[in-house]
C-alpha cells in the first residue's frame, strides 16, 4: 500500500508536499517532456538517477531554498513542482519557479493555486517583502498566472537566451506583499464559489 504524501501547505485545488524518492520517476518525465522543456532553462536530458539525487539534495538546501511537489488535492497525484529560491533573509527577497508537469493539468488553475499557497507562506510566515520570477517572453501561461497573483513586469532582458532557434527576451516579474494580498483576497473569493 502506497502511503499518502506528506503535505506541508494546503490550497483549494493543490497541496504543496514534501518530495521523496518515489517522485523521481514522475519528475524525470516532467523535465524531459519536450513541451515542458520549451519553458525551462536547461536544454539537455536528465536521467532517473540524476533526478533521484536531486530529490535527495532538496532538504540540504534549506533554509535558503525550498522545493515542494504540487499534488492534486483530490487525487494526491504529483502534477508538478514549485520552489522558493535564493531566499535572502536580510533583504527579505526570494525568487520562485513553478512547473505543472502533467500536460492534462496545465491551464486549469493548479499553478495559480499552488503559487498563491507558496506566496502566502513566503509573505505571512517567512516575512519576505519581495518575490521575483523570470519567464521567457513566449510563456503566455506563466505570464497570465503571474498577473493573477499580482506580479508586475520589472525588467526585460532583451534577447537574453537562445531558445528554439532564436534569441528571446527574459521577463523579470516582481511582487510585493500589498499587491499580492489584494490578488490573494480576490482569489479566495473566486475559489470559494
Amino acid at each position: 500500500m502506497e502511503t499518502k504524501r506528506v503535505v506541508f501547505l494546503r490550497g483549494f485545488k493543490t497541496n504543496l508536499c514534501i518530495l521523496d524518492e518515489r517522485d523521481a520517476e514522475a519528475l524525470v518525465h516532467f523535465v524531459n517532456d519536450s513541451e515542458n522543456l520549451h519553458f525551462l532553462k536547461r536544454v539537455g536530458p536528465i536521467t532517473l538517477d540524476t533526478e533521484r539525487e536531486w530529490v535527495k539534495s532538496i532538504a540540504k538546501k534549506a533554509p535558503n531554498d525550498y522545493v515542494f511537489g504540487i499534488s492534486n488535492k483530490d487525487t494526491d497525484e504529483l502534477i508538478g513542482v514549485i520552489g522558493l529560491h535564493r531566499i535572502d533573509y536580510v533583504n527579505r527577497t526570494a525568487s520562485t519557479g513553478t512547473l505543472i508537469g502533467k500536460s492534462d493539468m496545465q491551464s486549469k488553475g493548479f499553478g495559480t493555486d499552488a503559487k498563491m499557497v507558496l506566496l502566502r507562506w513566503a509573505f505571512e510566515t517567512l516575512n519576505l517583502r519581495k518575490i521575483y520570477s523570470k519567464v521567457w517572453e513566449y510563456n503566455t501561461r506563466s505570464l497570465a498566472y503571474a498577473d493573477k497573483c499580482g506580479y508586475v513586469v520589472e525588467a526585460r532582458l532583451k534577447e537574453h537566451a537562445f531558445k528554439n532557434g532564436s534569441y528571446v527576451d527574459e521577463i523579470i516579474l516582481s511582487l510585493y506583499r500589498e499587491p499580492w494580498q489584494r490578488a490573494y483576497d480576490a482569489y479566495v473569493k473566486f475559489a470559494q464559489k
